[in-house]
């Protein structure tokens, strides 16, 4: 829809946004950020919820089973209902304030976030099939992610091989995950999507008969 919006071209709001606008992208507080005061502040509400929060707990349980999780009296509907339209306000006000830190909207603005994202929670500990991970994990993770890119910065690395390593930390990340899962019994994500799991539960409930 935003492509169709803008045809694909960028939108200038220069002189258009208040001062008082841009100062939650551009501004600071004793010389931090406002918008790293914003990402603490968000953070640690979902640090608290998913902790705290029996409706969060929920999330868990159904990552880690949606099967088990419904017959255990969890709306499993509502449950998911209520991550996507978290996180659907959560991107709003990313976008928000992007348009507030960069003056232009685009709908390319943040291509390839999504990548950065997966691979800052993967690397945090939260696993593909589900049911683990945490904030406290993810937050670590994009701290790793960032010193990483700024040490590629530094060195001068083309923003081509920047996006490759990012792309080769999350392969490694969920090699990893799949590996842990194997190791453990319990269906990874790769064998999830590509529907191996049931094969490997038909092929196991042959053999014991």
């Amino acid at each position: 829809m935003a492509y169709i919006i803008t045809t694909g071209s960028p939108l200038s709001v220069s002189g258009y946004l208040p001062q008082s606008f841009r100062y939650f992208a551009t501004g600071s507080i004793f010389g931090i950020p406002v918008l790293f005061i914003i990402f603490i502040i968000i953070s640690a509400i979902a640090f608290i919820f998913l902790k705290y929060s029996k409706a969060c707990r929920n999330i868990y349980y159904v990552g880690s089973n949606e099967n088990a999780a419904r017959l255990s009296g969890i709306n499993v509907d509502r449950v998911k209902i209520g991550v996507y339209v978290t996180i659907a306000l959560i991107s709003t006000l990313a976008g928000i304030l992007s348009l507030a830190r960069f003056n232009v909207a685009t709908p390319e603005l943040s291509k390839g976030a999504e990548t950065t994202a997966i691979s800052a929670a993967v690397i945090g500990g939260t696993s593909m099939t589900g049911g683990s991970g945490g904030v406290l994990g993810t937050v670590m993770g994009i701290f790793l992610l960032k010193i990483v890119n700024s040490a590629l910065v530094m060195m001068n690395i083309s923003v081509y091989w920047q996006e490759f390593v990012q792309g080769a930390i999350l392969v490694l990340a969920v090699t990893i995950d799949y590996l842990s899962h194997r190791k453990s019994g319990k269906a990874s994500f790769i064998m999830k999507f590509f529907g191996l799991d049931k094969l490997t539960a038909k092929s196991q409930a042959k053999s014991s008969k």
